[in-house]
């Protein structure tokens, strides 16, 4: 009985010892709000591909462009186009870029991770 008593005892003792917090090892978890969609299921995010690549006004070639971007860029799908020549094109906040130009993510984690890979970082 004295035995059982004890291993009880020492369980115990070794239960509760177990439950003490240690301050230095606590982490906090950090959100990241600068992209509240980053991983929002129904948007997807871009990687530019090319050295430089136009904003179109329209999803065609033949349209002019308002600004560009470079390779890396990181932007938020806004919509998608298929064009009376059959090209894709995807719009963005500043135009319509052509699918060749670029890559699709299902979110922004996986679009960072992509540029990080490419650049060698």
């Amino acid at each position: 009985m004295k035995k059982l008593i004890f291993l009880l005892s020492f369980f115990i003792l070794f239960a509760v010892s177990g439950c003490n917090k240690n301050e230095d090892k606590s982490e906090s978890v950090v959100f990241d709000e600068s992209h509240p969609y980053a991983i929002s299921p129904d948007v997807e995010w871009a990687v530019i591909t090319e050295p430089y690549v136009g904003f179109h006004e329209e999803a065609s070639h033949n349209s002019s462009s308002n600004s560009y971007c470079r390779k890396n860029e990181i932007l938020q799908v806004m919509g998608f186009s298929i064009n009376d020549e059959g090209q894709s094109w995807y719009l963005f906040e500043k135009g319509w870029i052509p699918a060749s130009s670029l890559v699709v993510y299902k979110n922004r984690y996986k679009a960072e991770s992509a540029v990080k890979l490419s650049s060698g970082n």
